[in-house]
């Protein structure tokens, strides 16, 4: 499974993030860091990304960094 797919999966509503967050909600935003932060790792290169406050950064850049 390719790094993209498995960023999803821990992000989605019935992932291993919710489970452990009662206040977890997928945020469409955040899986689009997410895709483009693995993307970057599986491929190299750079990436800079700007997004509100409440859109979900950190978990977007540590989870495809962590997986």
């Amino acid at each position: 499974m390719d790094l993209a797919a498995l960023v999803a999966r821990a992000l989605a509503p019935d992932g291993p993030l919710a489970g452990r967050d009662a206040g977890w909600r997928p945020r469409e935003g955040q899986l689009a860091m997410a895709r483009a932060v693995a993307g970057r790792i599986e491929r190299g290169g750079a990436l800079v990304v700007e997004a509100a406050t409440g859109v979900g950064k950190t978990f977007a850049y540590l989870v495809p960094a962590l997986l």
